[in-house]
Parts: structure tokens; sequence; C-alpha cells
């Protein structure tokens, strides 16, 4: 299946790459390196339902930056 693969891709970019990315760079990374065309809320929902996109508790803040 295509959209398995694609989305396997786009697990492996986040995991690998230093940065981090949000929907919008994701889909134009997708467009870009795979030529697949979807939109940033379909990316960020299936990626969600995945589990592999936006819960990550390493991306976040180790300390609040407000006392």
């Amino acid at each position: 299946m295509a959209l398995e693969e694609d989305m396997l891709f786009l697990e492996q970019c986040l995991k690998q790459e230093p940065r981090t990315y949000n929907s919008n760079q994701l889909a134009s990374k997708l467009e870009n390196e795979r030529s697949i065309k979807m939109s940033p809320d379909r990316l960020r929902r299936v990626l969600k339902k995945r589990g592999s996109y936006g819960s990550e508790v390493e991306k976040a803040t180790k300390v609040s930056k407000t006392r």
C-alpha cells in the first residue's frame, strides 16, 4: 500500500532528523520527496491516529519557562 510506505517514510524522518516539523512542513516534504500531495490536516490526522505525531513527550520543554 503506497500510503503505508509514505507514512513510514515520514515517521522515519521524524525519528532520525534532529529538527522538528509541523504538518505544513511534512506535507511539503512528502510532496517534494515522494510526489504525494496530501493536505496538512489530513496528514496530521493520519499520523496522529498512528501515534507518531503530536504526542511525543521528549519534544516538550523539560522545564517550565514560567515560574
